[in-house]
């Protein structure tokens, strides 16, 4: 059909979306007796791989699929008689093939691909699989797109540091992760919350237990998922309605590994090891724990695919381990601003104290994955997955503490006036030290997260049908005194010490404290007697559970010469999430001694015979002792009597104060309709419909007047607050929310190719945030006692949900000969119903509603609510170039860079950086492959603007990450790779208009270098 005719099939395919009566589209549709379907599967010659999304058409017609998983494709609505088919992708040469089409009938033709590229080396069967092949993979999965998409291939994924998937994904554009320490946690998509990003596997949720706290409500945490089992990762910033609506930001679906996506049997293996770069040795040497031990880690993986019973069972299974040993080398310091913003250039805020954290931590990390397929007929498949990751991480924080109660010649009236003592932005005194030597943080943090899937494919002709079950399940745990040691323990406060801090600059953390008076700080023994060590007691838990049933069907059929794929279909989710303990909920043990008797001066630790804390960044802050928690809890071990233990009392409270049990539902159906109008113009509108069910159930304080009067009829009543029957009428009865709605969701996605090389995109589409869990489940926290206002925090049951409309656009140039592409995108998010916190200062005598019904006049409240509408806008630009053109050496080079720009129309609605950049080189040639990385993160504020006008910042990250490999002889590859290799640490600071930055933490964790070799038979 010419080109001229687009109006009117416009025209058609607007009436037809929307509903035209049957006669109408029977009318319109050609005699399927004309027409037969054609299948087949399409396979790389050079590496046996099967190609997923080859575009396959015949020529002459509008007719076009996209090769499904398994290389597998089939083309329907064939015009009868012999046509050409013609197969692409990038970086292969093209493919074609004369076919003889019966009516009603489906013919097979198989397709192999080559390139005729030089350099191609062969090793056995089929020669070793290159990053560039994964690149050439990706980039046709980004080209055949029907929306916006960025895919990356397993074999473009290098080495990764510690199998952790977001150490990938933070080389995708307009991605920014988010750290704990140095791990990756979380994942911003489009500087907005992470909350606002949709993690799945193969199209379904995955249970996330993490942190085991109600407060990291729907974000994902990524530091239990292992990138072992992956075969690719998909960010689609455009979400199709087949994938659950509540992706503001975007999808990562991260597709598993298929059995049948390769040809023939292959064994891979891997073994390495990892070191710090401040412990390049491999002896034994103090830390992580209290013994001495070797810092060199091991990392190994093995993974088996093959074909058997002639082609109709394919399986991989494959099991990998990292271990890897981070240092955490903090400095922490306050500071006392006045409330006169006018004089901020000018102001020298006055250090409170400083903290040095030594917190070395042993993370380790496993999975084990198996994976069959099995082809019943020509038209059916099955298949069964099995994924299970544990994590292991073992944090020993060490802690020296300092409190500047006073400083000379500061600001305050109090502070003490001596003629020559300095006070600048470099060096403080004060005449009322104090310090504290803990052990702050100690616990084993372990969890695992299995995933157990199963599904089917069936095709006959025009139809398909695929069904999906999957069940998923995390959980996550936080113990400490199990495994040896207390979670932490101070020294008492050693007082009344004169000490001068002095630095380079008000950025320095290379501190150095000189010590003017006062008994030694860094002897344990100068410090009183008294030792009250802490344990998280019966551990902090997390468990999450998701149930999933998904059905997709679609239909391809011709309206005139046009052809349209119909997809329809819906899923099934469940969570249910159980959650007990809160981080920093701890017990004391109160340690009286060897004679059992309180304050008879021998209640003392004793330092740890290895360790000795120093900070990394330079100064004099080294050498210092540690109280040993490990010799703690053996002396609690032997002799438990020796200690005040938790009462019955406290047991009570904590397991009525901290658990949670969460079940949500939503089911959902969705439409969507794909026209192929022309040639070279697809446009595809669909809708969702999403139905929540919620219910929650969680602690809530009725109050000290509540349980006084269920005891004794009095609110007034004079009674012991410390026993079983005034905990249980005071906590014991939870608080339970339920919540129904559904929603409509409008999609509309347009594609024009306008040459081999140039694609336009458009794209809308809605979405949903659900409020956080939360929210739903418990009630009203109280204090009474908190300064200068008593407080309450009151969760809000009735949040409506946050919606989205998100409107994208893109241009997209494909270099010849698959070199590469270049994109420039922008987008602009509508969000209405935003959800924030707010606080309310209740006046005395007056009200705020709450379900409890307790008197909150006077109260400080906080609670959270529907609060604004915002929008934002961001423009990408993403580069990637294989340099094919350049002659010899540089054919093996290839670039990338990713730019993204960020605009929001009230800052504090989001507090992310304005800018995001990353990018890389690599060079692949003849067995020799280098690879760097670079990911920068500009500094950004992170929190309001205080009357005091000192804003606090996050700082710049800047990281470089380097590989590097050898092809030898016998498939065997020797490998080297490093992530921040340059040790670039992290400083936060504050600052205020016109004067310095200040330091406010800095944050060191050193490089982490891996060798080892790999290989494939």
């Amino acid at each position: 059909m010419k080109r001229n005719n687009l109006p009117t099939k416009l025209a058609v395919v607007i009436a037809l979306f929307f509903g035209p009566p049957a006669s109408a589209q029977n009318a319109a549709t050609a005699d399927p007796s004309s027409r037969g379907s054609i299948t087949g599967r399409i396979i790389n010659e050079a590496t046996g791989q099967y190609l997923r999304s080859a575009v396959v058409t015949v020529v002459g017609t509008n007719i076009s699929t996209v090769a499904e998983s398994g290389g597998a494709y089939t083309l329907s609505g064939v015009p009868a008689g012999e046509v050409r088919v013609a197969v692409s992708f990038i970086g292969l040469d093209p493919a074609e093939a004369t076919v003889k089409v019966q009516p009603g009938q489906t013919a097979v033709q198989d397709f192999s691909m080559t390139s005729k590229a030089d350099g191609i080396v062969r090793l056995g069967e089929f020669r070793v699989v290159t990053e560039r092949d994964g690149d050439y993979k990706a980039l046709q999965e980004k080209k055949s797109a029907l929306e916006i998409k960025t895919v990356m291939s397993s074999d473009a994924f290098g080495d990764v540091s510690e199998g952790n998937v977001g150490e990938f994904l933070k080389l995708m554009p307009g991605v920014q992760m988010d750290y704990v320490d140095a791990d990756v946690r979380t994942m911003s998509i489009g500087g907005l919350n992470p909350k606002y990003s949709l993690i799945l596997m193969d199209g379904a949720p995955i249970a996330n237990a993490g942190s085991s706290n109600i407060a990291t409500g729907r974000t994902f945490e990524f530091e239990q998922l292992s990138i072992s089992s992956i075969s690719s990762v998909e960010l689609s910033k455009t979400p199709t309605p087949d994938v659950a609506g509540s992706a503001l930001a975007g999808v990562v679906n991260l597709r598993s590994k298929g059995a049948f996506d390769r040809k023939g049997r292959q064994i891979r293996w891997n073994v390495g090891a990892g070191l710090n770069s401040h412990h390049l040795t491999l002896a034994k040497t103090p830390g992580a724990n209290d013994n001495l031990n070797r810092k060199l880690q091991p990392n190994w993986s093995l993974e088996f695919s093959d074909v058997i019973l002639s082609g109709k069972l394919g399986v991989i299974a494959g099991y990998s381990f990292a271990r890897t040993l981070v240092e955490q080398n903090i400095m922490t310091f306050s500071h006392l601003y006045d409330t006169n913003a006018a004089n901020n250039a000018t102001e020298v805020p006055r250090i409170t104290g400083f903290s040095l954290i030594d917190a070395p931590k042993v993370t380790d990390r496993s999975n084990f994955n198996l994976r069959l397929d099995y082809k019943f007929t020509s038209n059916l498949t099955a298949w069964a997955r099995i994924d299970f990751s544990t994590y292991k991480a073992l944090n020993n924080n060490r802690n020296a503490v300092f409190t500047f109660v006073n400083t000379v010649n500061g600001p305050r009236v109090t502070d003490p006036q001596e003629a020559g003592v300095e006070y600048s932005l470099i060096s403080q005194t004060t005449t009322a030290g104090t310090t504290v030597l803990r052990n702050s943080l100690f616990f084993h943090k372990s969890g695992q997260t299995n995933t157990m899937a199963t599904g089917a494919a069936y095709t006959r002709g025009a139809f398909r049908a695929d069904v999906q079950g999957t069940f998923s399940r995390a959980n996550s745990y936080f113990k400490g005194l199990e495994y040896g040691y207390f979670t932490s323990g101070d020294t008492s406060p050693l007082a009344n010490l004169r000490l001068r801090l002095d630095r380079t600059s008000p950025m320095d953390s290379a501190i150095n404290i000189t010590q003017l008076s006062g008994p030694n700080w860094k002897d344990l023994a100068s410090y009183p007697a008294g030792a009250v060590p802490q344990a998280i007691g019966d551990g902090q838990r997390g468990k999450d559970q998701r149930w999933t049933g998904k059905a997709d069907f679609r239909y391809n059929w011709n309206l005139g010469e046009m052809p349209v794929l119909l997809k329809w279909g819906g899923d099934i989710s469940l969570e249910v999430r159980d959650l007990s303990g809160i981080s920093g909920n701890r017990f004391n043990y109160t340690y009286l001694g060897p004679d059992g008797v309180a304050n008879t001066g021998d209640e003392r630790w004793q330092p740890e015979p290895n360790f000795r804390q120093r900070n990394l960044q330079g100064g004099n802050l080294r050498d210092i002792a540690v109280p040993d928690g490990f010799a703690m809890a053996k002396e609690f071990g032997a002799h438990p009597e020796r200690f005040i233990q938790p009462t019955p009392v406290q047991l009570l409270a904590r397991k009525l104060q901290n658990h949670w049990d969460i079940k949500e539902q939503v089911d959902s159906a969705y439409l969507q309709t794909i026209f192929k109008v022309t040639k070279n113009f697809d446009l595809a509108p669909g809708v969702r419909l999403e139905k929540t069910s919620s219910a929650g159930r969680g602690p809530t304080d009725r109050g000290d007047d509540y349980a006084k009067k269920v005891l004794t009829g009095n609110p007034n009543a004079a009674i012991p607050t410390d026993t079983l029957d005034y905990i249980q009428a005071r906590w014991g009865t939870d608080a339970s929310n339920t919540s129904d709605y559904s929603t409509w969701l409008k999609y509309l996605h347009a594609t024009y190719r306008w040459s081999n090389e140039l694609t336009f995109r458009a794209s809308f589409n809605d979405s949903i945030t659900r409020p956080d869990l939360n929210n739903l489940a418990g009630g009203m926290t109280i204090n009474p006692d908190a300064l200068p206002f008593p407080t309450a925090n009151i969760p809000n049951p009735v949040l409506q949900p946050e919606h989205g409309k998100n409107f994208f656009a893109s241009a997209e140039y494909y270099f010849p000969k698959g070199a590469g592409f270049v994109s420039l995108s922008g987008a602009r998010r509508f969000i209405s119903n935003l959800i924030r916190n707010s606080t309310v200062d209740v006046a005395p005598g007056g009200t705020f509603e709450n379900a409890e019904r307790i008197d909150l006049g006077g109260y400080r409240v906080t609670t959270v609510d529907n609060v604004a509408n915002s929008q934002m806008t961001n423009v990408e630009l993403s580069y990637r170039q294989n340099l094919v053109f350049l002659p010899g050496f540089w054919q093996g080079v290839s670039i990338f860079s990713n730019y993204t720009r960020l605009y929001f129309d009230n800052y504090e609605n989001y507090r992310r950086p304005k800018q995001l950049v990353n990018g890389g080189v690599s060079f692949d040639r003849r067995g020799l492959s280098f690879r760097w990385n670079v990911v920068y993160v500009p500094s950004y504020r992170n929190g309001a603007t205080p009357a005091s006008g000192w804003k606090t910042y996050t700082p710049d990250r800047l990281g470089h990450d380097l590989q590097f490999s050898y092809r030898l002889p016998r498939n065997m590859t020797v490998f080297a790779s490093g992530r921040n290799i340059f040790n670039r640490s992290q400083a936060s600071y504050a600052q205020a208009e016109g004067s310095n930055r200040i330091i406010t933490d800095h944050r060191n964790y050193g490089g982490l270098w891996t060798i080892g070799m790999r290989g494939e038979f």
